[in-house]
């Protein structure tokens, strides 16, 4: 058995950012990943790669439940089994927990983000995205999102700005579609420090303080000063179950699982030209929601597609556990009373944006029943140019699974060590206490250095 400093499990955007965080204080981090290293460029950066953009298109796409629990919950929620995993997938949108979600971390973790531009964590991360892409996140990628956020602005909303987006343009390809690739904290690691193929088993608490990693399929097994898992909600709380059984730690028997509450409107509207824009025009505390215009073009068609992203709240209808010794992992889905008041009062949200932007069909979403999926609703939108056609997207198409094991709960505590079980820590979305309204991989970047910091302190 190997004796190693630093053991971290998962290559995503947190488990890239935890290990690229302790690899500038010089301490090397063996990163195991389950899956192949398949190539650290963004899916996005070549046409042919398009079409694994739909989980069920890639082989390395894992999903988390199977069947998906009840009429709520995608059957697409997963991960990417991939050197760099999702961060390798994601659109670059990088916004801030708003403060109204902050609110119920602890201070000290509050005090270490910052915010954007500040002298905190989140100020570090910005920083570092703007140095990657060369530009200013709130300055618009090219004429046409300037053109966008001026016609934003011009109908009512004057606070519009450019979505924030860690993305590099890298043209228009031969077809006239824009190519184009968002940050990844993978691409800087070392590749000796990561060790594909290395499907995390279990963990086993050592009495000399340590953490033994067993892997699956024979591989040999390392034992670690620290170890922090970055495999994603679901496995990450698989783990630990695991790990709190062997020690005799009470580990819940159900853990929390949160997605953003989403629904949108699509238009076909006139224009010419390859176009990706897209403009943050509402921020909205008491809908929990943020709503973008973007404009896309398809199959030679121009879209307007405005959604809102509300916050979901943990609670008991939606939660996970674990049958069969914590491999077989089960899911009730569901909305609850809170999470209807978001989606509710996101139809007003996007009735006014349709009729500030000159859409017709803004009145039908008042009382709109059907909400299908971005697909159908394109579909229907070019059957009926210029007008607003809503749609939803179910929780877990997001990406966005967190709050499971909250920093300061009952299992982890706000450094992101684990209660009880010796020099294990989390880090990820999975350690939100709360998940607001924004994407979360700009605060997991963050977060993923405040863990590291932890890391480095107990070594």
């Amino acid at each position: 058995m190997k004796d190693i400093p630093v053991a971290v499990v998962g290559s995503g955007m947190s488990g890239g950012a935890v290990a690229a965080a302790l690899a500038r204080a010089g301490v090397p981090a063996a990163v195991l990943e389950a899956g192949p290293d398949r190539g650290r460029g963004h899916v996005a950066a070549k046409p042919e790669s398009a079409a694994l953009a739909d989980p069920e298109a890639d082989e390395t796409f894992a999903p988390f439940f199977a069947p998906a629990p009840g009429p709520h919950y995608d059957r697409r929620c997963g991960l990417r089994r991939r050197v760099g995993g999702r961060s390798l997938y994601w659109r670059g949108i990088s916004l801030p927990i708003e403060p109204y979600a902050l609110a119920d971390w602890s201070a000290a973790v509050r005090g270490r983000l910052g915010e954007p531009g500040g002298s905190g964590l989140y100020g570090e991360v910005w920083e570092e995205l703007e140095r990657w892409t060369g530009r200013a996140l709130l300055t618009p990628l090219d004429d046409r999102e300037s053109a966008l956020l001026d016609t934003v602005r011009s109908r009512g909303y004057g606070d519009a700005t450019v979505t924030p987006r860690a993305v590099r343009v890298l043209g228009d390809g031969p077809s006239g579609e824009s190519a184009w690739e968002a940050y990844s904290p993978v691409g800087g690691l070392p590749a000796a420090s990561v060790r594909d193929r290395w499907p995390v088993e279990d963990l086993v608490p050592a009495p000399d303080g340590t953490v033994e990693v067993r892997v699956a399929g024979g591989a040999e097994s390392v034992r670690a000063r620290a170890v922090v898992l970055c495999a994603g909600t679901v496995h990450n709380a698989r783990l630990l179950a695991g790990a709190g059984r062997r020690a005799g730690v009470a580990v819940p028997d159900t853990f929390a699982i949160v997605d953003h509450l989403v629904r949108g409107w699509v238009a076909a509207v006139p224009g010419d030209g390859p176009v990706d824009a897209s403009v943050l025009a509402v921020r909205d505390a008491g809908a929990r929601s943020n709503v973008m215009v973007e404009a896309t073009a398809t199959d030679g068609v121009r879209l307007l597609d405005v959604w809102a992203m509300g916050e979901q709240l943990p609670s008991p209808e939606s939660r996970f556990g674990f049958d069969g010794e914590g491999q077989r992992p089960h899911r009730t889905a569901g909305h609850s009373v809170a999470d209807r008041e978001v989606l509710e009062r996101q139809r007003e949200l996007l009735r006014a944006l349709a009729d500030a932007l000159g859409v017709a069909g803004g009145a039908d979403l008042a009382a709109a029943r059907d909400w299908p999926d971005f697909d159908t609703a394109v579909s229907r939108a070019r059957r009926s140019p210029g007008r607003a056609v809503p749609y939803g997207c179910p929780l877990g198409s997001l990406d966005h699974e967190s709050c499971s094991v909250p920093l300061g709960g009952p299992l982890v505590d706000d450094t992101g060590r684990v209660r009880g079980l010796g020099p294990l820590y989390v880090a990820g979305p999975s350690v939100f206490p709360r998940a607001g309204a924004a994407n979360p991989s700009l605060t997991t970047l963050a977060l993923s250095r405040y863990v590291a910091e932890n890391v480095l302190r107990e070594l």
